[in-house]
């Protein structure tokens, strides 16, 4: 993973090919009822929290699109909410699992994937942006396909902070997540690409924390989380704390 002296944007300078990690991703989600349900822990309190700023902003409902919607947790949840939804997903067998819950999923990623013009109220992206090869063009196509006044909400990590800590303590670590991640965005670098691909009104934040299966990781980004939103509360918004990951709000 490099930085851009230029723009700070963080990518990784030897990116596998689209095939391989489109190829990759059929195993990269957990796998059967149980890894389902993990998954959907995890997410739980992400999707609650998007719901929530959704129903706020569009009290009567409307069209959905969650792209990267793994086994469709938030769609259900919208669904229920009485929203139209729809989703994209790399992963075969979790855009299957989809349609056996009746939600119209279809296989593909945001490249491939084609929608007509102002076609939804919001879209969501949680932890996809980094995987998109084209993350600006990714994005300008989800413009294109939003009304005017959408939401648009994407989750990031905010990874870079904590490899240049670790680095100068002296320990290797894989927190990038390479070769799956292909970005990582400072809040900074996040708001100007929206503003980019067209969308206005831009605020980033920390926001709810997700819930790893696994008890140390899962006590970290509890916690992470709750200091950062705190920090956040208490400057008013003007202090993110880096290393953490971020939720981006913007219209379309």
């Amino acid at each position: 993973m490099v930085e851009c002296r230029r723009c700070g944007l963080v990518y990784l300078e030897q990116p596998p090919s689209p095939q391989w990690l489109a190829e990759s991703y059929q195993t990269y989600l957990p796998e059967g009822p149980d890894g389902v349900a993990s998954w959907n822990r995890m997410m739980d309190g992400l999707y609650r929290s998007a719901r929530r700023r959704l129903i706020a902003r569009f009290p009567a409902g409307g069209r959905l699109l969650d792209i990267g919607c793994a086994y469709g947790g938030f769609l259900e949840m919208m669904r229920k909410a009485g929203w139209q939804v729809e989703g994209i997903e790399v992963a075969a067998a979790a855009a299957a699992a989809c349609r056996r819950k009746e939600l119209d999923v279809h296989v593909a990623t945001l490249a491939e994937a084609q929608w007509p013009a102002a076609r939804f109220d919001a879209v969501t992206l949680f932890y996809v942006l980094e995987h998109v090869p084209d993350p600006l063009g990714g994005l300008k196509k989800v413009h294109a396909a939003m009304k005017p006044g959408g939401l648009l909400i994407v989750r990031v990590p905010d990874t870079t902070p904590l490899v240049k800590f670790l680095k100068r303590l002296g320990r290797r670590n894989e927190l990038y997540d390479p070769p799956y991640h292909l970005f990582d965005f400072s809040p900074a670098v996040l708001t100007r690409m929206l503003e980019r691909a067209g969308f206005r009104n831009v605020c980033v934040e920390i926001d709810a924390a997700t819930r790893p299966r696994r008890i140390g990781p899962r006590l970290m980004s509890l916690t992470a989380s709750w200091i950062g939103r705190m920090l956040q509360r208490l400057s008013g918004g003007r202090f993110l704390l880096r290393g953490v990951s971020k939720t981006a709000l913007a219209e379309s």
